[in-house]
């Protein structure tokens, strides 16, 4: 008994050669696709948790339980004092409105990026080779992190960075740029702006 056989024709060939071309083509798109959805998710997280967070009490007792917007209101009224009255004092000084809440705004986004590495450092202690020890040793960086705490070891790593700004602007050379201390408790007005009089000025 003879068996028949259908030969191969070069349609059938090329439409197998399509079919496997299509698939690898899918499989590549497809996961594509999925890194770049990863890298999204990798890029929104900690700016939609920042926002977040923002909006709640501050951990550092030094913050008096006032959110981060809320500081970042009283570093500007207080600025915005600190400038007029020197202004008075030292006449034709002319200090720059706004200088000083520029600078401090947009360390903001450095401070929190370099927190995170800090944080990512805690998870893989490997990595705080490439940290200064003082840093370390000053208690930057948080130790035994998980990928479950990273978050909340990321923001309290900010607000110590945050705290250290406010604290190295007391020795800047700008008397203008020097924040009063202590930040008031909580005692702001229906817009979330510090009244005039919980903002004590001292010029030396």
């Amino acid at each position: 008994m003879t068996t028949m056989t259908t030969p191969i024709t070069p349609y059938a060939l090329a439409k197998t050669r399509d079919t496997f071309w299509g698939f690898t083509g899918r499989l590549i798109a497809g996961a594509f696709k999925a890194t770049l959805l990863v890298l999204v998710i990798a890029i929104l997280t900690p700016i939609v948790f920042f926002a977040w967070r923002a909006s709640q009490p501050m951990q550092m007792k030094e913050f008096n339980g006032l959110t981060f917007y809320q500081v970042m209101m009283w570093e500007k009224t207080a600025y915005a004092r600190l400038a007029q009255l020197y202004d008075r004092a030292h006449p034709g000084k002319n200090p720059v409105d706004g200088q000083c809440y520029t600078a401090d705004a947009a360390f903001v986004p450095l401070r929190y990026a370099l927190a995170g590495w800090y944080a990512l450092a805690g998870i893989y202690p490997g990595l705080q080779k490439y940290i200064s020890p003082g840093d370390i040793h000053n208690g930057a960086v948080t130790q035994d992190v998980t990928w479950l705490t990273f978050l909340p070891a990321w923001w309290k790593n900010f607000e110590k960075s945050f705290w250290s700004g406010i604290i190295y602007s007391q020795t800047g050379f700008a008397h203008w740029c020097r924040l009063p201390l202590p930040l008031p408790p909580g005692r702001f007005n229906r817009t979330g702006i510090p009244h005039q009089n919980t903002i004590p000025i001292n010029f030396n």
